[in-house]
């Protein structure tokens, strides 16, 4: 009877799962400072400090050997809220710039162990993305009105127990990678007065493939160490550049005709064309501890390598050989304005750095089925300050994490037989960066960053 119920329960949500799964691919959900904060809400409780346990579902990002330790089919599907704020103060005006989002983004995890020492495992999270939206009239708007960026991976795990306390995993990534980029560049003639802005909005979309590896040691309850290697994933891009055009009506001569206004002559001299680019999504390397002194009490350390150095920064190119765009324009207008389009590569150099992370994460169980979590994390910056830019504010970065998990028994209706466990969490988070002033030439702006990050975790295992 109990092994009925069993398999009418994973009927019902596998399908469920599904459907969420591709819900979640599809959705748009971005945040700041192109690194996530954490994607699982236990995790996160712990400030990230989560590869040497990698008890539940969430291992499939944070260690995909972890899944050969649970038993049954299990799921997780996380939700978390970002209040994100960042701020340029602008010393040749004594003002302070304000970038400002709220978003909502959701990750899934399901995995399943169909023979003794071996799991699969699939989930969709998105552990690089950023979003800035600045004032239409700042002074940094030459280079960033508003930015996105953002890389969804659908990740497939298979894992196998080789002895009774050592695991390995290794998983194959499928990477969506999207950005958005919006800026405005200045129109005007060598020959003729007039200066007019241009918004310049860029968006382009494409895939890349990569692999992830974990293993996992448990040599009893009380120790837990666990490695994590996820590799590069190069993703080729392709897009349209678009411009927006506000300009005036004011008259200008014509080599053939009379006359034209400013506005005719930059809608002949800006189209939209089709882009191309690449982006590199980094290489990590981490190293994670637990250790349980009692029963209800655990201590976590995760020490993480990132390879931004990869990421050179955004650079598109359009289809049209620059060559054949200007003589496009020249044989029109070129000579007579002494102007041809300079759109053919745009983009913004930011040679980041290989960056490491240090977190740390403490549990203590109040009850049998109740536990609470606190922990706190440490970040460098991927960007040397004269490289720092509106686009991408990267600061130094500690995170202060508090949070509630329960994790008890699901048990039939009728008769009250154990079937399963269920888990929900629940935390808070606070982001403090570190003011950092930028070295870039014309944009010598000091930035800072300080938000509150809410979400809640629930996960079944039957």
């Amino acid at each position: 009877m109990l092994r009925r119920e069993k398999l009418v329960m994973r009927q019902k949500i596998i399908p469920v799962l599904f459907v969420v799964l591709l819900l979640l691919t599809a959705a748009d959900v971005n945040a700041t400072g192109y690194r996530l904060y954490e994607l699982g809400a236990k995790a996160a409780t712990l400030a990230g400090a989560f590869t040497g346990r990698a008890d539940n579902t969430s291992a499939i990002y944070y260690n995909p050997a972890g899944i050969a330790f649970q038993n049954g089919l299990g799921f997780r599907l996380n939700v978390i809220y970002y209040d994100l704020k960042h701020s340029a103060y602008v010393p040749d005006e004594d003002t302070t710039y304000n970038s400002a989002n709220s978003q909502l983004r959701g990750s899934l995890f399901v995995a399943y162990t169909f023979i003794d020492r071996i799991s699969i495992g699939v989930g969709y999270f998105q552990p690089y993305s950023m979003e800035t939206d600045w004032y239409t009239n700042w002074p940094g708007v030459t280079l960033s009105l508003n930015s996105r960026l953002n890389a969804g991976y659908f990740r497939s795990v298979l894992a196998f127990k080789i002895i009774d306390t050592l695991s390995i995993g290794v998983g194959l990534d499928i990477v969506r990678g999207t950005t958005h980029w919006n800026y405005n560049r200045t129109f005007s003639s060598p020959f003729y007065a007039f200066e007019e802005a241009v918004l310049t909005e860029i968006d382009t979309s494409g895939t890349g493939t990569g692999f992830a590896a974990g293993i996992l040691f448990r040599p009893s309850d009380k120790i837990g160490i666990g490695i994590r290697y996820q590799h590069k994933v190069e993703i080729a891009l392709e897009g349209r550049t678009k411009f927006g055009l506000s300009a005036s009506w004011t008259s200008l001569p014509h080599p053939t005709y009379p006359s034209i206004n400013v506005r005719d002559l930059m809608e002949d001299f800006y189209s939209y064309e089709a882009v191309t680019s690449s982006i590199t999504m980094p290489a990590e390397f981490v190293i994670g501890i637990k250790v349980a002194p009692t029963k209800k009490l655990s201590f976590h350390l995760d020490v993480n390598w990132t390879g931004w150095s990869e990421f050179k920064g955004l650079e598109f190119n359009t289809v049209i050989p620059e060559e054949e765009l200007q003589q496009r324009f020249y044989d029109l207008y070129g000579d007579f304005y002494g102007i041809l389009p300079d759109w053919a590569t745009q983009g913004f150099e930011m040679k980041m750095e290989d960056v490491w992370s240090f977190k740390f994460g403490a549990e203590y169980y109040l009850k049998d089925v109740l536990a609470l979590r606190a922990g706190y994390s440490r970040s460098q910056s991927s960007l040397p300050d004269e490289y720092l830019n509106p686009i991408l504010p990267v600061l130094p970065r500690s995170v202060i994490s508090f949070g509630v998990g329960y994790d008890g028994p699901v048990r039939t209706i009728y008769d009250q037989k154990l079937m399963g466990a269920f888990t929900f969490d629940v935390f808070v988070q606070y982001v403090m960066g570190e003011s950092r002033t930028s070295a870039l030439p014309g944009y010598e702006f000091t930035y800072d960053s300080a938000f509150w990050i809410v979400g809640c975790g629930v996960g079944m295992k039957i």
